[in-house]
């Protein structure tokens, strides 16, 4: 390349990089949900991502299109059928990959990483679930292999191809960047529930309770894993305090148990967190969320109102009966099979809940789908990954931001607990293997040094340069 197209290339990828563009995705976004063009639009941001990974060495760049993918996608329940017609897409997504990892490699530093034989041994035991018990048929259906896959050593590929990947950069601060993806997710998460509440105005006036809807979980899920990072956000701008009661309110009305629950459950979370660790603005932090308190005493019967189906649903016989069925069978089928558990595939559990064309029959809980699809190999492997995370997390803990990061995959693994969660291998379980490549290799105190360094001619004052510091570095 001469200097002129390396110089066009560079500027390409700057605004690939920049504020603007991730603007332009999130209105793109915005515009396939009021448009209600899930499917296409799918299909338009797969193309987007592709494209980005051919120009872009650095795949960051490739985080906000696929969050927001993950967001609208969530309305495509039932969609197979569609979703086959464009098959051809595979042979877009597949090479833009492959030629992004191998064209780029000389600029990643691949490596095996803490949590390599963490994985490697959860691979194991997804690739073992069933053995001696699932029919060949059910083990070797598309559905089936395609999450075993992606569970196991798909993921174990991913994980190693990523670790290399996300790295600190002299371009920009990783946590500053990755904050800022996280805050657009929210505010778009927002704005799907809220355009649905629109667009169903008149039904909601005349009985003003949670509108009920299919994506409720996936979504509220989404919100969760990026309400954490609103917070974090809010240490250089008070005004994102009062955003990430918005989003729990958003959750709210969703109408997901998991959310209203789990999801308060994080929000208690990052409001103790942000008060222990915000030294600089903890009065004024007091003061806004003791606001907030009492505007919610004071609204607390319109609430309760408000609220009400939600609170339905938890006493509910037929939906609890349901999920009690499944985690009776997820026993069963540990005790028919107890050394590897019946297999992620296996479709015997219809008879309680039948699952959509192309999807497993899920236990709907990370507890029961563990014992009862991968039996004693998968508790031991399972187990051993919790407690590989943990200490990558403790043995980076002193930061703000990976306090943060930690925050969100706890908010995932509530939400797991009721739902399939992180056995989803897209979008789900790759953000989980993605957040603990960032707290071990993007965010150490050291990285951070050598940023400030390199760009303090750039920062137009100690106090400003003092505010960046204390945001990373605050415990």
């Amino acid at each position: 390349m001469n200097n002129n197209s390396i110089l066009a290339l560079e500027k390409l990828r700057n605004f690939f990089m920049s504020e603007i563009f991730m603007a332009v995705v999130c209105i793109m976004a915005a515009l396939v949900t009021i448009t209600k063009q899930e499917i296409y639009g799918a299909v338009i941001f797969v193309l987007i991502i592709s494209f980005l990974l051919v120009i872009c060495d650095d795949v960051i760049v490739t985080t906000l299109p696929f969050l927001l993918l993950s967001c609208f996608a969530a309305k495509c329940k039932n969609s197979f059928d569609i979703f086959i017609g464009f098959w051809w897409i595979v042979f877009i997504i597949v090479p833009a990959l492959v030629f992004h990892f191998v064209y780029y490699r000389d600029k990643k530093a691949y490596s095996m990483g803490k949590s390599f034989w963490a994985i490697f041994m959860v691979s194991i035991a997804v690739t073992l679930g069933g053995i001696g018990k699932i029919s060949p048929q059910e083990y070797f259906a598309g559905v089936s292999i395609s999450n075993i896959l992606g569970l196991g050593f798909g993921m174990l590929l991913a994980y190693f191809l990523m670790n290399g990947s996300f790295k600190p950069s002299d371009k920009y601060l990783f946590s500053d960047r990755f904050a800022k993806i996280m805050l657009v997710t929210a505010i778009f998460g927002c704005f799907m529930i809220l355009h649905h509440y629109i667009i169903n105005l008149e039904t909601f006036l005349a009985r003003p309770r949670i509108l009920q809807f299919q994506w409720r979980n996936n979504l509220s899920t989404m919100l969760m894993l990026a309400m954490p990072f609103v917070f974090y956000m809010s240490v250089k701008r008070t005004s994102y305090l009062v955003l990430g009661f918005i989003v729990y309110g958003c959750i709210l009305l969703s109408g997901s148990r998991g959310g209203m629950l789990f999801g308060g459950i994080e929000l208690l979370i990052c409001i103790v967190t942000l008060i222990v660790v915000d030294k600089r603005k903890r009065k004024i932090n007091l003061v806004i969320l003791a606001g907030i308190m009492i505007a919610c005493v004071f609204a607390m019967s319109d609430v309760i109102f408000l609220l009400s189906k939600t609170f339905e649903r938890f006493q509910s016989k037929g939906e609890n009966r349901i999920r009690y069925g499944l985690y009776k069978r997820a026993i069963e089928d540990f005790k028919s099979n107890p050394i590897t558990g019946r297999g992620i595939g296996y479709m015997g559990n219809r008879d309680i809940h039948k699952s959509a064309k192309f999807a497993l029959c899920w236990y709907h809980s990370s507890v029961f789908q563990i014992i009862g699809s991968f039996g004693i190999i998968g508790i031991i492997a399972y187990v051993n990954q919790y407690i590989n995370r943990l200490k990558i997390f403790l043995q980076n803990r002193k930061n703000f931001f990976n306090i943060t990061v930690f925050i969100s995959y706890i908010g995932i693994e509530l939400m797991s607990l009721v739902n399939p969660g992180v056995f989803s291998p897209i979008p789900y379980l790759l953000i989980v293997t993605m957040y603990f490549i960032i707290i071990d290799n993007c965010n150490t105190q050291e990285d951070m040094d050598a940023y400030y360094r390199l760009k303090a001619g750039e920062i137009k004052s100690s106090e400003e340069q003092k505010v960046k510091i204390e945001t990373e570095n605050l415990v």
